[in-house]
């Protein structure tokens, strides 16, 4: 099964942005990288509303989108964003839960599908992006995924936009508390956002431990240089015998 996290930008400078560049269709381009690399599960970040909907449509039959907004009004299109996941795989459950956000002004989310695939029986994916602004906030948002995380009772998959490096303290705390959880971290040690000067990953994977680890890539094909300021990650996940 190859699964993955990508940030498309959240282009808000556009008038309408509805995932056509002028160099490029990112929506065409999106359906051909999931085809290119078979992926079955794909976690977003920063997808507006008019991406969403022409992802909706142009993907309908092959995959499912799922996920709601960050603001529950639809009066700030070119702000409101969502943490959708993709999936050619069977959904049980979908649902989505915001995540402490104060002081900062609007909502950070986390959506949730719980899954039935054929390689692994059901298993709970998990799509979020941190705030960047406020440290004492990712605290918050990092305890609550912890809190989602221990209410599941089948293998975990979480991806995301975490807006921290393996080198922060938060982070490394993090990553500490789902090991007691057998949950480790896919190793990305180059980085995913295009313009950060060290090779230092803020996109990541986790994996329940039950899952091994087949390959991982970051993306950096020349045809997607246009199209986010973030690299996707893709990992290939077999069962462990």
């Amino acid at each position: 099964m190859m699964i993955g996290t990508m940030n498309v930008q959240n282009k808000f400078y556009l008038k309408k942005y509805d995932g056509k560049t002028k160099k490029q269709d990112n929506i065409l381009l999106l359906k051909e990288f999931l085809k290119k690399y078979q992926v079955d599960i794909l976690g977003m970040q920063e997808v507006t509303i008019w991406y969403y909907q022409r992802l909706e449509e142009t993907l309908k039959g092959s995959y499912k989108v799922t996920g709601d907004f960050r603001l529950k009004t639809h009066l700030f299109k070119k702000y409101n964003e969502a943490n959708p996941i993709f999936t050619n795989q069977k959904i049980i459950k979908e649902q989505t839960f915001f995540l402490p956000f104060l002081p900062t002004l609007i909502p950070r989310i986390l959506t949730i599908n719980y899954l039935n695939t054929k390689e692994f029986g059901t298993i709970c994916f998990l799509n979020t992006h941190l705030s960047f602004e406020n440290k004492k906030v990712r605290k918050k948002q990092l305890k609550e995924l912890l809190k989602y995380i221990k209410e599941s009772n089948v293998p975990i998959i979480l991806t995301g936009d975490f807006n921290m490096t393996i080198y922060n303290s938060l982070m490394k705390e993090f990553i500490k508390e789902l090991a007691k959880l057998n949950i480790s971290r896919v190793p990305i040690m180059e980085k995913t956002f295009k313009t950060h000067t060290k090779e230092r990953a803020i996109d990541h994977i986790f994996l329940s431990n039950c899952f091994k680890v087949k390959k991982y890539q970051v993306i950096k094909e020349e045809k997607l240089k246009c199209f986010s300021d973030h690299y996707p990650v893709l990992v290939e996940i077999t069962k462990r015998s």
